[in-house]
């Protein structure tokens, strides 16, 4: 067993060791959280196995950067005017002319890093969408753009309604998510997304069973309703895209509002 306590309300208690990174709920707050195996507590759903490797990757490629721009020794104000002095003098010093080009290499390998291939609003778009399909509101919570975290509690309280009265049709309680790039431009800071939640297909078991031929079937067919869609405004900043919720909340379906 593990010690710990809740990340939101501070209720103590134990997780078994099987239970860990996976979805736990307060009995005291209701509030949804995770334990790492590492003991620490964190709010909202576990990462995905897809998830935790994105994240690994990215935190790998980080340590590499750091420690490849550590292991270089940049020249000092001295060396540089030793350097200047022996040009005169028709010598060049090795170890400080190795010295500068070193700190010029380790400085374009950190500006290719930091400005490479921007993030896919997709992807960022679509981990979103899986958080309101979740009913998850702590983890949608933080993909908001800085202060319009509050603009976008007031968008969930507008759409999960509606999402709500669609599943009490829904054949399937498992939910699928779509998203579609309206407009994707990080140099301006700017994105969109269409994205749709639909019940997930049914097994292909349900959907075998047919009425025996000739006999006369009165039931009707039932279908699902048409997918619940909506627009998500986006802003790119510090290398990820994160919800403008107030943009968002201005946009939100008529029916919503």
């Amino acid at each position: 067993m593990v010690e710990m306590s809740c990340p939101s309300c501070g209720r103590a208690g134990q997780v078994p060791n099987e239970k860990l990174h996976t979805r736990l709920v307060c009995r005291k707050c209701h509030v949804v959280f995770h334990v790492e195996p590492s003991g620490r507590t964190v709010l909202g759903e576990p990462l995905s196995s897809k998830e935790q490797r994105k994240e690994a990757k990215e935190k790998e490629k980080k340590a590499e950067a750091h420690s490849m721009f550590e292991g270089i020794e940049l020249p000092s104000l001295s060396d540089l005017t030793s350097f200047k002095d022996n040009l005169s003098d028709g010598s060049i010093p090795v170890k400080p002319a190795l010295g500068v080009l070193g700190g010029i290499v380790a400085l374009w390998f950190v500006w290719g890093f930091f400005n490479g291939p921007p993030e896919s609003v997709a992807d960022r778009a679509r981990y979103a969408v899986q958080c309101l399909a979740n009913d998850d509101l702590g983890r949608l919570k933080s993909y908001a753009a800085g202060s319009t975290a509050d603009d976008l509690v007031r968008w969930y309280d507008a759409v999960h309604p509606q999402l709500e009265s669609q599943r009490k049709s829904w054949s399937s309680k498992e939910a699928s998510v779509q998203v579609v790039v309206v407009e994707e431009d990080a140099n301006a800071n700017r994105g969109e997304v269409e994205a749709f939640i639909t019940p997930a297909a049914p097994s292909m078991q349900a959907a075998s069973v047919l009425p025996p031929a000739g006999s006369k079937s009165t039931a009707a067919v039932v279908k699902d309703p048409g997918p619940l869609a909506f627009h998500m405004k986006w802003t790119y900043s510090g290398g990820h895209w994160w919800i403008d919720g107030a943009q968002t909340l201005a946009i939100a379906p008529q029916a919503a509002q």
